[in-house]
């Protein structure tokens, strides 16, 4: 990999500091830009005027722990460049190259530009200044070399632009040999294929137009104008040759093209979005801003994203919020998810994670601290605008970030200058191990850097600063958190330790990816690290050194030596990007004198001793140091040098990883879209900006969908299994189905359906978790539906508006083959055929009851009400079968048929008459509700009839040999006629209409004021009575029975209890769901902030 460094000495500017920023936006070359590590990587390093009087390290060596030398002395090499430009650019080949290039330039726009160029073949021990090769210009002019270009494909390639002349060198030996090239155009910006060494596109900023070369910049060809930004495309989601574009079009608005052939056939020409304000690619993903106005919005404008994800159509990404959003800052994209700030006026911002797709986002973090200095901006790892998180490097899914506390006194940061808007003074730190979905404090060392107690206690955390804390601290440009790739886990930042960030930093370390840290230096210090992380150097900032410090020993302990005889100057102190050697470069200058580059090679190669063996490794996962087996659903296990083995890892080291997969734990879920965590909470709860519905089914949805729990795997996450995925993730929920006005519902073991009676439509309701239905019921008012499981020795219930089916009742259910509900009452009774029982409980399933059983029940086994009446009715199927009746309290049981029967299957009721069948004597029968005047109604053509219902003057069953539904009249039995045919065995069927569960009884207005079950027992009769594993109290007066509440069960084990009883899993606790029945799952769910 190779690197452009790009050191400044401007006495009067702060803010050009030692910043790695990616040159993603072209739109205004005149500002220090780079672009991502595909192309080239620039750092650009501020040398400052000292602050303070002069300093020499070595004065405080008594604060230095020093330890016995190592195997071998450094060994450094100083390079004098006799240069006193202001600014250099460096450059690592790469590649295992020696190669370094350094370009000493004045900075953009100054009205006397001058460069001079150095090349270094010993990997930066000398420098040969070969400017004289580009000494003049054809015309006699002296060269300016502005800026260099360098081919990804091909290290030795190099262009050297000349912008104020239009004038090009090219080498492909690294410098050795120039070819000069007049330009046709002002090269503002070159930027040269991944793939292809001879393919680059040259872009003027001041005509806005876009050349393409394919012989590395002999020759241009013009091939678009008006251009604003441009890109190649990235492989494998765009063809090699592919180009994108922002182009200004007449009345100044933007639109983003894309050609894979050079813009050369306008009919192939792709338009990815008009009238943006920005775009940027990112791998699979493409970003845009648009400014628009919101049908409805009272907000004047709003910047929306749209976002494209592997090159699918763009679309607007929803953050589903009712505030104003005024600007956009993408943090990062990588690991198939898109975390995004987005800020609603100054200092407020928050900080949301989206799905794979980059559209669908959840609140991740509250008031995160941001930087944006000027008005709309969007932008990837710019140097303008960002947010103060960073992805540490080399690991999946931890992030660190800066809150910020509204409260405060705040002032804005723009430009160079404090400004009066926002200037946050109070923040925190706080990492996340799982991309966001949860974030936590730094935990604090418990000693100082010299071993001293630090008594951080109550709301007392480790504060660390990033890219915020060089913008507002002039006198001492802090260091960023520094993570690498090549050494996962390792963290090196500058912080403080206390309730918030102070402004007097040290330096901590953690050595294992953020779960713990140490102090290891006081003071603010500069630090790098190589050699795959096994070497740490630091030099102190502010005033003049002479030496710096090292560390073989993870931070453990620190070594100093000597740089200079005389007071420097540091200005920045890099290695070759990959850190895999021990080679350190330090840029600086003598303090006393007039200011001229100096570069020191620092190599503590032989400090390391020997080359490691693989003794001096082992294995480490950052999943072992939080206590927990995985991280994003995997344990990814790395071979890490330990900290006391001083050996060498060496630049061809390949560290090996190994990946196993794990069940899913909490850590593995976020938000989802339209909740947000609860403060101090792991739990997520309904987010009250959300101006959406975040259960809504789709719009098209056939038979189930998937409806939220309010958590979704984190993006990327590979768990799979266990007892959380099956709580958290989304579950498969039936679509909404439209209420229709009168109806059969009849049972299959596998499926309910719905017959129409007006139009004569048939649908299979959708059910999701069904496994052998027995019986049903339907609750018309409330559009819910009942049925008895066998499979799952459950009665569950779904409402069919989108809603989740729920367990009611589950377990002691020997053999559901009855079912009946009396809404009225809010009751609902089932027979066990097998127990023999018949049970009631409250239509959630709570308290429940036995109301019947032996010896009066042999086989019970269909089921209907009369709840005005207060009457229970039902069919057994024993040695001596019966029709039998009892108030719906279980009171005054009587037979009310009991001879030349057998079979009696299913019962239905009709006014004054009671309906049964019989499938022993193949027959239908009806009688008045005492069982007098028993009329055989059909004994002909009904050779298993089963399951039967009334409505108006017809009758419906389902017959089991001829697996059809037939009608017939109720009074007589006459016009049989077949409904639906070829249906299999009917096991239940009821019809329902408007009237069809009209009337009260005396337990419908407020449970007849008894405390527990109130159970009718007769017209405008109830009596209160108390649940199974209840004790009666003494009986009142009036017959009722009041319950001792200590003998309630009360236990609900692991699972929630309700205010009325009712067990609830925990995790639907604060989902918006009245899960409980009576709210109070939804009480106290807490404040949000």
């Amino acid at each position: 990999m190779s690197a452009i460094l790009c050191l400044c000495f401007l006495l009067s500017s702060v803010l050009c500091d030692a910043l790695e920023v990616a040159n993603n936006f072209r739109t205004d070359p005149s500002r220090v830009i780079s672009v991502d590590q595909h192309h080239r990587t620039v750092y650009v390093v501020q040398a400052e005027e000292s602050e303070g009087s002069p300093h020499d390290l070595r004065d405080e060596g008594d604060r230095v722990r020093r330890d016995a030398e190592g195997p071998q002395n450094p060994h450094v090499t100083t390079a004098t460049l006799h240069d006193n430009h202001s600014q250099l650019v460096v450059h690592w080949a790469g590649e295992e190259s020696d190669v370094i290039i350094a370009l000493a330039r004045t900075p953009p726009g100054n009205k006397k530009s001058s460069s001079a160029l150095f090349v270094s073949y010993d990997y930066g021990k000398t420098y040969s200044n070969i400017q004289k090769n580009f000494l003049h210009l054809p015309n006699g002019t002296v060269t300016v070399i502005s800026q260099f270009y360098h081919s990804p494909m091909d290290n030795r390639r190099y262009i050297f632009a000349d912008s104020e002349h239009s004038f090009l060198w090219r080498t492909t030996d690294y410098g050795q040999t120039v070819m000069p090239c007049p330009c046709p155009f002002r090269p503002s910006d070159l930027l040269l294929h991944r793939r292809q060494p001879q393919l680059l596109l040259g872009y003027d900023s001041t005509s806005k137009q876009l050349w393409k070369s394919d012989n590395f910049g002999e020759t241009w060809m013009l091939i678009q104008e008006k251009v604003k930004a441009y890109f190649w495309g990235e492989e494998p989601y765009d063809d090699p040759t592919a180009i994108y574009v922002t182009r200004e079009e007449p009345g100044g608005v933007i639109t983003v093209l894309r050609s894979d052939d050079y813009f050369q056939d306008s009919t192939k020409l792709h338009v990815i979005l008009q009238r943006a304000d920005r775009f940027e690619i990112r791998g699979p993903y493409l970003f845009a801003t648009k400014t628009v106005q919101l049908l409805g919005s009272p907000f004047p404008n709003s910047v929306q994203l749209w976002t494209s994800f592997k090159r699918s159509p763009m679309r607007a990404a929803n953050f589903h919020t009712r505030r104003h959003i005024t600007e956009l800052i993408v943090v990062d994209a990588e690991e198939d998810a898109v975390m995004v700030c987005v800020i609603h006026s100054p200092g407020d911002a928050n900080l949301y994670v989206s799905d794979r797709q980059g559209l669908s986002y959840s609140r991740s973090l509250d008031n995160v601290l941001h930087y944006n200095p000027r008005g709309v901006l969007f932008t990837l790892f710019g140097d303008e605008a960002f947010a103060d998180v960073h992805r540490v490097a080399g690991l999946s899914g931890v992030y660190l970030a800066s809150q910020v506390f509204r409260d405060n006194r705040s002032h804005h940061l723009q430009g160079n200058g404090l400004h009066k808007e926002y200037y946050p003074s109070k923040k925190r730190s706080l990492v996340s191990f799982d991309k966001g979905g949860t974030w936590e404090v730094l935990q604090a060392p418990a000693t100082d850097a010299y071993g001293h107690p630090l008594h951080c206690s109550e709301n007392c955390s480790l504060h660390v600063t990033q890219k915020y804390g060089r913008l507002e601290n002039f006198g001492r440009r802090l260091s960023p958190v520094l993570t690498k790739a090549s050494a996962p886990g390792l963290i090196l930042a500058s912080g403080s330790v206390g309730k918030f960030l102070s402004n007097k930093p040290n330096v901590y370390i953690s050595t294992n990816a953020g779960v713990r840290w140490r102090e290891t230096l006081q003071g603010p210090h500069d630090f790098a690290f190589g050699d795959h992380g096994g070497v740490l150097v630091a030099i102190r900032q502010n005033g003049t050194t002479k030496s710096i410090r090292y560390s073989v020993d993870e931070g453990e302990t620190w070594q100093e030596m000597a740089l200079s005889s005389e007071p420097l100057t540091i200005y920045g102190m890099l290695t070759e990007p990959g850190e895999r050697t021990a080679v350190f470069t330090i840029f600086g200058a003598k303090a006393d004198k007039t200011h001229s580059w100096l570069i020191f090679q620092v190599n503590l190669t032989h400090v390391l001793g020997q080359p490691c063996s693989d003794d001096d490794y082992k294995d480490w996962s950052p999943a072992d140091e939080k206590g927990i087996s995985c991280l994003l659903g995997r344990k990814m296990v790395y071979r890490r040098r330990t900290p006391h083995a001083h050996c060498y890892n060496g630049r061809n080291y390949d560290r090996p990883v190994r990946s196993i997969n794990c069940t899913c734990s909490r850590l593995d879920f976020e938000c989802d879209e339209g909740y947000r965590l609860l403060v101090d909470s792991e739990h997520c709860v309904q987010d009250p900006d959300f101006d959406g519905v975040p259960m809504l089914p789709p719009a098209s949805c056939n038979h189930t969908y998937q409806r939220t729990r309010g958590y979704r795997k984190v993006s990327g996450d590979t768990c799979s299994g266990g007892d959380v995925e099956r709580s958290l993730s989304s579950e498969a929920v039936p679509c909404p189905v439209h209420e229709a006005r009168e109806f059969i519902l009849f049972s299959r073991r596998s499926s309910i359906k719905r017959y129409d009676l007006a139009t004569g439509h048939l649908e299979t309701l959708p059910l999701v978790n069904v496994h052998s239905i027995s019986a049903l019921d339907f609750n018309y008012r409330t559009n819910c539906l009942y049925w008895a499981d066998l499979g799952h020795d459950s009665i569950q219930r779904v409402c069919l508006n989108g809603s989740r089916e729920q367990q009611l009742v589950h377990g002691n259910l020997r053999g559901v083959e009855g079912l009946a509900l009396d809404p009225s009452s809010s009751l609902l009774y089932w027979v066990n055929s097998q127990a023999p029982t018949i049970e009631v409980s409250r239509l959630d399933g709570s308290q429940r009851k036995v109301l019947l059983n032996s010896p009066f029940l042999e086989r019970p086994r269909s089921l209907a009400l009369a709840p005005q009446q207060g009457l229970l009715f039902w069919t057994d199927w024993g040695d001596h079968a019966t029709i039998s009746r009892a108030t719906m309290a279980g009171s005054n049981p009587v037979h009310i048929v009991s001879t030349n029967l057998h079979w009696p299957n299913g019962v239905a009721l009709d006014g004054d008459r009671i309906y049964w069948t019989d499938a022993f004597f193949d027959r239908i029968e009806s009688a008045k509700l005492n069982g007098d005047d028993r009329v055989v109604l059909l004994s002909q053509g009904v050779p298993h009839p089963y399951a039967i219902a009334i409505y108006k003057n017809s009758m419906y069953w389902g017959d089991w040999e001829r697996e059809s539904i037939f009608t017939a009249s109720k009074i007589d039995g006459s016009g049989i006629r077949a409904l639906l045919q070829r249906l299999g065995n009917i096991l239940d069927l009821k019809v329902y209409h408007q009237g069809s569960q009209n009337g009260l009884s005396a337990c419908s207005v407020s449970n007849g004021n008894c405390s527990h079950l109130c159970l009718p027992s007769g017209p405008g009769q109830r009596i209160c009575t108390c649940p199974n594993g209840s004790t009666p109290g003494l009986p009142q007066s009036s017959g009722d029975v009041l319950c001792d509440e200590s003998t309630l069960d009360a236990d609900c084990g692991a699972q929630y209890r309700c205010d009325n009883g009712h067990c609830i899993n925990p995790l639907w606790r604060c989902d918006g769901d009245n899960d409980c029945l009576d709210g109070s799952d939804e009480n106290n769910c807490g404040e949000f902030v």
